[in-house]
């Protein structure tokens, strides 16, 4: 599942050692203590998520992070708090929005999600911020 981009985004983040290499072992089916994440949430989809925090906050020294999202088809949403900061993160990762943002349209009229999540990956978050509490 080793997604295209992700050794660059690793070796441009400020992240520990220990929860890079969990995240580069993650992109290969293993799971890790540093990476926690709701029942049910598929993995691509949280690697997706995992890959945008490292393009979003690249000086930020993530130790760790929990997931805590709901999956549908197009979407998966929800709260990555950072460790060791306890950093707040809302996301939503929607490939039908980014769809028909980018005007992708199957042969029956709806936004085609699929060629979105294909093309896009990790860019098709319609919301990637900072909750501040």
């Amino acid at each position: 599942m080793h997604d295209e981009g992700l050794s660059e985004l690793l070796s441009n983040s400020r992240a520990v050692g220990a929860f890079k290499h969990a995240v580069l072992k993650f992109s290969s089916g293993d799971d890790s203590d540093f990476i926690r994440y709701s029942r049910g949430s598929p993995r691509i989809k949280v690697l997706r998520v995992l890959m945008k925090l490292l393009e979003a906050y690249p000086t930020e020294e993530i130790a760790g992070v929990q997931i805590d999202a709901l999956s549908t088809c197009s979407t998966f949403q929800g709260i990555m708090i950072l460790g060791p900061t306890g950093k707040r993160i809302s996301f939503n990762w929607d490939c039908r929005w980014k769809a028909a943002e980018a005007g992708f349209v199957t042969w029956y009229g709806v936004p085609d999600q699929s060629k979105a999540a294909e093309l896009f990956g990790f860019q098709c978050f319609r919301e990637f911020q900072e909750v501040v509490v």
